[in-house]
């Protein structure tokens, strides 16, 4: 005879994806309605996660891994009140780069949107600002996945880095030395 299953209460229905060819799945979706507020937000979860998995193939090494509780409805509320903040780094040793980053919105920490990546090519020692590089690119590749979701044509964010050549490469006066 089977056991009954118990459910504990605080359960909330959600999916999942295994990934072929990589042992772990990935959350797609929850049903935990209660977190949203006013910022068209029934669907989104999935609808970012859908975004940010349909990126040009050659985009999504910056979002190897990311979490995000609310769809990005938090982050999507902070960027059209010019309140969003977005802090990332990188990291260089032994010829392997990371990055990681964090887009908030201050006293709403627990609706952040978090990633990390693994820098592709081979570094050399002392190129650390690719890595920081690689930090902005994903905090700007997050952030158009959440104006897509929550359809948003205008806002405002700040963000860090603490590498002087890696924002030079976004001057129109430089020019790259491949």
């Amino acid at each position: 005879m089977l056991d009954a299953v118990v459910i504990p209460p605080d359960c909330h229905r959600c999916s999942a994806r295994k990934t072929i060819g990589i042992d772990r799945l990935r959350l797609l979706s929850s049903n935990r309605s209660h977190l949203y507020d006013s910022v068209e937000e029934a669907a989104t979860p999935t609808e970012f996660h859908h975004h940010l998995e349909n990126l040009p193939q050659d985009a999504r090494w910056a979002i190897s891994r990311s979490r995000c509780a609310d769809g990005g409805a938090s982050v999507a509320r902070a960027f059209q009140a010019g309140t969003l903040q977005a802090v990332g780094d990188g990291s260089l040793k032994g010829g392997f780069g990371t990055s990681a980053f964090v887009l908030e919105t201050p006293g709403e920490a627990s609706n952040r949107i978090q990633g990390v990546n693994i820098v592709p090519g081979p570094l050399a020692e002392g190129d650390s600002h690719r890595c920081k590089l690689a930090s902005l690119y994903a905090k700007l590749l997050v952030s158009q996945a959440v104006c897509k979701t929550h359809n948003i044509t205008q806002g405002k964010a700040t963000t860090v880095c603490d590498n002087k050549q890696a924002i030079s490469m976004f001057n129109e006066w430089y020019v790259p030395d491949p």
